[in-house]
């Protein structure tokens, strides 16, 4: 297999969907699972802003509560 593309994204937390189960423990799960495959590249793609202040509509501190 070439790679592997691990695309993350939470709107809300709600129940066991939580901002750090999505970024934190599902980025880790990625190379666990692929572990052992062969696999040449890992890419990861997260919907999320970086800066709170950069407007950004989906940065949970940009939205309006």
């Amino acid at each position: 297999m070439d790679g592997v593309v691990n695309t993350i994204f939470a709107y809300i937390e709600s129940g066991v969907v939580t901002y750090r189960a999505v970024r934190v423990q599902g980025a880790l799960n990625v190379p666990e699972a692929s572990e052992g495959r062969k696999i040449g590249r890992r890419v990861h793609i997260s919907a999320i802003g970086v800066d709170s202040a950069s407007g950004f509509p989906l940065h949970p501190r940009a939205r309006p509560v």
